[in-house]
């Protein structure tokens, strides 16, 4: 029996599923190495000599930039997984003990309030234009991005959970460490260890994301070009909290700037884009009846004034 079970996800409080992750050291160096053929290829074509337009490239340009976004957002109350938690732990773990109930509370009340956080995120994108001929002041561009960045909490920060669990540890230490050792596979109200050195302190993310959209270009032939348009993303995510799953990240980005063309080859370009971008955390987990519970994590979905900009080249 397969069975799919859907819960919001904060940055910071996913605290469900958890795995040891590679040393940041080698992930980031492992992230930027595969953008060095890109730059490599960018800056072949520019150091080589110009040719004449050939119909196979003509409309074509390529552009790298980069991008910065900043957001500050209400995490909703969530008192039914809150209660799942809970649940879950009674009924199926049966755990117990002295000061257990106080967590309970705790987790309550703290599920049952808005939380304010704060997120960072800063990007490196590089990609192709394609100019229509056939339909006038119409482009249409595809790239990649790697995005990297930080969130914070500033308000409602489950400070009171982790005290509760204090309170328990103290009172009965054999139930409080059971339920540590469960919290790893299944999801219960126990805040992660790690979240006590951290408190309220930045959790950091990255992604690599294909995306593309389209823009129009009412100018596109003289040197001040203003345009507007849509992108649209998807990729592959990572988390600086320990969680077992696939993760997931989509994105919408209207999106309003002007390409300054300051040669038949040159141009730069800066545009504002209201990026509304969500994460999501997949687990499949084998159940007692043989069958397998999927669990669903998603994030608030982050909607970030995002200001990018770069240089490209017509080929």
């Amino acid at each position: 029996m397969n069975r799919i079970r859907t819960s919001d996800l904060s940055i910071i409080n996913s605290i469900i599923f958890k795995q040891e992750r590679p040393s940041s050291c080698n992930f980031l160096r492992a992230k930027f190495s595969a953008l060095f053929p890109l730059l490599f290829l960018f800056m072949l074509i520019l150091g080589g000599p110009l040719k004449a337009e050939s119909n196979f490239t003509k409309g074509f340009s390529i552009y790298v930039g980069g991008a910065h976004s900043v957001d500050e957002y209400s995490a909703r109350p969530d008192v039914g997984d809150a209660l799942a938690r809970i649940g879950f732990g009674r009924l199926f773990l049966n755990i117990g003990g002295t000061g257990y109930s106080t967590l309970e509370n705790a987790v309550l009340l703290e599920s049952s309030n808005t939380s304010r956080r704060k997120i960072i995120d800063n990007q490196f994108r590089a990609g192709i234009h394609k100019d229509i001929q056939a339909i006038p002041f119409l482009r249409i561009n595809a790239g990649i991005t790697y995005g990297s960045g930080v969130e914070k909490c500033l308000l409602n920060c489950f400070e009171l959970t982790r005290l509760a669990y204090l309170q328990f540890l103290a009172n009965s230490p054999q139930q409080a460490i059971s339920a540590l050792a469960y919290s790893y596979a299944f999801p219960l109200p126990i805040p992660a260890p790690e979240s006590y050195s951290r408190g309220n302190e930045a959790y950091s993310f990255d992604y690599f994301m294909l995306e593309g959209g389209i823009s129009l270009h009412p100018y596109r032939d003289q040197k001040w070009d203003p345009y507007l348009g849509l992108d649209v993303g998807l990729g592959t995510c990572n988390i600086d909290i320990k969680v077992n799953g696939s993760c997931r990240t989509y994105k919408l980005a209207p999106k309003v700037g002007i390409q300054m063309n300051f040669s038949e080859r040159f141009f730069v370009y800066t545009q504002l884009e209201y990026e509304h971008q969500k994460f999501q955390i997949v687990q499949s987990v084998e159940n007692s009846e043989g069958g397998t519970d999927t669990y669903v994590l998603e994030s608030p979905t982050f909607s970030k004034r995002t200001w990018s900009f770069g240089i490209g080249y017509n080929l």
